[in-house]
């Protein structure tokens, strides 16, 4: 379990310039909190997430369990 560490979520959407890219700074506490700020940022394809954190914290979201 990891303890609050601060992620790095990076977004995009096929095809460019149809949605956004951002990188955000997110304090990741929970898989819920963070589907659901996801969701209330109309990001729904998990496939094009990428979370980035610290030390051995790093991995694409499973689309599966979105």
């Amino acid at each position: 379990m990891y303890m609050n560490p601060t992620v790095k979520i990076y977004t995009f959407c096929r095809p460019p310039g149809s949605f956004y890219n951002k990188i955000i700074d997110f304090v990741y506490h929970d898989r819920i909190l963070l589907y659901s700020w996801l969701a209330h940022h109309h990001i729904f394809q998990m496939h094009d997430v990428f979370v980035v954190g610290k030390q051995d914290f790093r991995r694409s979201l499973d689309h599966s369990n979105f």
